[in-house]
């Protein structure tokens, strides 16, 4: 038997949207996140994520974010 299926790549929105959805079902306050300078804060910002802190040069020559988004 062979089984053919059509690869399709998700938008880069479906994993963060599952993650909210799933949070919500289990009744989750909110999300909280870290991501790096060389990664995607900007990601984060574009989609309600509020800034908490930052960390400087952690790792060297770059910074630490920390994010948050309220769910109820």
């Amino acid at each position: 038997m062979i089984l053919k299926t059509k690869l399709e790549l998700p938008p880069l929105d479906r994993p963060r949207l599952e993650i909210e959805r799933i949070a919500r079902d289990i009744s989750c306050d909110f999300i909280m996140l870290n991501t790096f300078s060389f990664q995607a804060p900007g990601f984060y910002k574009k989609h309600g994520y509020q800034l908490m802190t930052t960390l400087e040069n952690a790792p060297t020559g770059h910074r630490h974010y920390y994010f948050k988004k309220d769910l109820t």
